[in-house]
């Protein structure tokens, strides 16, 4: 565990330190390279919600919102770590830890439905 980049409050085991963030995103083409390309597994062929707990860097929200422009993507980090520039307008970042919601209300997800928390 790191020491001086964790959040404090948080119950997560990861850092924000460049080579964590390298690792993900090393951790995602290694990943993308297995799968031929393939970035889920659901038997859905055309999405209008796609949640992403824990986004990370961004790169899996990103690269699926370019695959289903039409669906709404939402991704859920501790806090804004994704590399500014260029994002699908229909790709949402919400920063929230998820591990302090006590109330399931909290959720960015009702009824089947993705709202923001």
């Amino acid at each position: 565990m790191c020491s001086e980049d964790c959040h404090k409050e948080s119950h997560t085991k990861y850092c924000q330190r460049q080579s964590e963030l390298d690792r993900l995103d090393l951790q995602h083409h290694i990943f993308s390279l297995l799968f031929n390309g393939k970035l889920h597994f659901a038997p859905v062929k055309s999405p209008q919600r796609i949640l992403d707990w824990g986004t990370g860097t961004g790169i899996w929200a990103i690269d699926i919102a370019e695959q289903f422009p039409s669906a709404e993507v939402i991704g859920t980090d501790l806090s804004p770590i994704q590399p500014k520039g260029y994002y699908p307008s229909y790709l949402k970042l919400i920063w929230v830890d998820l591990t302090l919601m006590q109330d399931p209300s909290q959720l960015p997800i009702r009824d089947g439905r993705l709202r923001e928390p």
